[in-house]
């Protein structure tokens, strides 16, 4: 597998990898080709592949020493082989000064971008990881928030738009690739920032293996250092950290189903979670991105899909429980977490029975749309 330099200049790099051209493009002049970025673009496909990744951008010395625990990592997790890397290794041209964070107006984003205020110069927000990048309207929305929440905060906002996820090995794969194309960005950002945050969605706690991780995010590292951080506070804590802020009370963004185009539907589980984490804080009436009520019906009768989510919920109704307050949202979580898993099991009995049923009598199989 062939990582290469299709063209360079300071405001859009592309990469080709096998037959496939991937690009990183920035509003300002800002972007540099690096060996460091294309690792971090071709190592996965590489190792789900089985094939040995070559690369034709020398590498730092930095990120060349952390490749083979960063590559032993990954092989584990994926339950492949480690592969063969042929990189040149230079010295980078040089180190930008800047102090970076990814941005995209969450909650985990704000967290880091207010403990850390001191000393970050600049919010990168990216258009083409959560947000589709074919999918302007969303994304011209989301980017207005991010820029006046940047300005709120007194940071610079760096706008980069990457169709990284357009590549199926990455794209298909998110769980697993997520952390990697955050690096390619940072690296492509290695003229200007020296480190870069990268915002925790779990604690220590409850990590499992995942695309940005503790262990593996620090390893990312060479022309660009990779910060994990905030993986020592749970998300509900770090919802009351964030509680008090006008920034995230104007601008906060958590949904990334947009049912029917919106900045918050207010209806998917995450955005559920978050307004449940808020009104246990008793702050969200103050957060205006939410425009729907939480209704506790939807709360008690929420499906509980997997682990994460029972663990979000659990830490909820554990500040619930310390606080004292809000007795009523605190018997719909209990009651979400009885039965929840249960109606989760329940229908995928039921859609495992149909499809069953359905492939018997036709010899089609089930529609995909059921599966969700």
């Amino acid at each position: 597998m062939r990582v290469s330099l299709r063209r360079s200049t300071p405001t859009e790099v592309v990469y080709q990898i096998d037959d496939s051209e991937i690009s990183v493009s920035c509003t300002r002049p800002l972007l540099q080709a690096s060996g460091d970025a294309q690792i971090a673009l071709g190592l996965l496909p590489a190792l789900r592949s089985g094939q040995a990744l070559r690369v034709d951008q020398p590498v730092s010395a930095q990120f060349a020493a952390n490749l083979p625990m960063l590559r032993s990592i990954f092989a584990n997790w994926l339950d492949q082989r480690p592969v063969d890397i042929d990189a040149p290794v230079d010295a980078p041209a040089g180190r930008g000064g800047g102090v970076g964070s990814f941005f995209s107006c969450g909650v985990d984003s704000f967290y880091t971008a207010l403990l850390h205020a001191h000393e970050i110069t600049a919010l990168i927000f990216e258009h083409g990881f959560d947000i589709r990048v074919e999918d302007h309207a969303l994304s011209a929305n989301a980017l207005d928030h991010a820029r006046r929440a940047a300005a709120d905060l007194g940071k610079e906002l760096i706008e980069i738009r990457t169709d990284v996820r357009r590549y199926e090995p990455i794209g298909e794969d998110w769980v697993y690739t997520n952390g990697a194309a955050m690096a390619m960005v940072a690296h492509s950002l290695g003229g200007v920032l020296g480190r870069v945050y990268i915002p925790a969605s779990f604690t220590y706690k409850d990590m499992f293996p995942a695309g940005s991780h503790p262990m593996s995010d620090p390893l990312w590292s060479g022309t660009v250092d990779l910060v994990h951080d905030g993986a020592d506070t749970t998300r509900m804590g770090k919802v009351a950290a964030i509680a008090g802020s006008e920034a995230a009370a104007r601008h906060l963004r958590v949904c990334w189903e947009n049912r029917g185009g919106r900045f918050n539907c207010c209806e998917c589980e995450k955005c559920t979670r978050t307004m449940i984490s808020l009104r246990a804080v008793g702050a969200l009436e103050r957060y205006r991105t939410f425009d729907r009520p939480l209704r506790l019906r939807r709360v008690r009768y929420g499906l509980v899909r997997d682990v994460p989510q029972a663990t979000f919920t659990r830490q909820i109704l554990a500040e619930l429980e310390a606080r004292g307050t809000d007795p009523d949202l605190a018997r719909a979580l209990r009651w979400r977490l009885r039965i929840g898993p249960k109606r989760q099991a329940l229908r995928r009995g039921g859609y495992r029975l149909y499809r069953g049923v359905l492939d018997a009598l036709t010899g089609r199989p089930a529609p995909e749309t059921l599966r969700s």
